[in-house]
């Protein structure tokens, strides 16, 4: 299945990342809340990702320093 339009995740709204590799491709999954009333959660995926888990690393960091820097007010 394939998507041509924009898909936002707020950073604060993502509550698990996984990375799926196999010879330095594959796919990357983001698991986030959709209603923060019910804390319901969907996942989105990212196929045909190069160096998924170097992404995935690099998201975990961005997600932590976002979290981090929003209970600081």
């Amino acid at each position: 299945m394939e998507f041509n339009y924009w898909q936002e995740i707020p950073l604060e709204d993502v509550v698990r990342t996984i990375a799926v590799e196999k010879n330095n491709k594959g796919k990357l999954i983001v698991k986030a809340i959709i209603d923060e009333n019910t804390k319901k959660c969907a996942d989105y995926v990212f196929p045909d990702v190069e160096d998924p888990c170097r992404v995935k690393e690099k998201l975990d960091q961005a997600i932590e320093k976002c979290k981090t820097d929003n209970n600081q007010f």
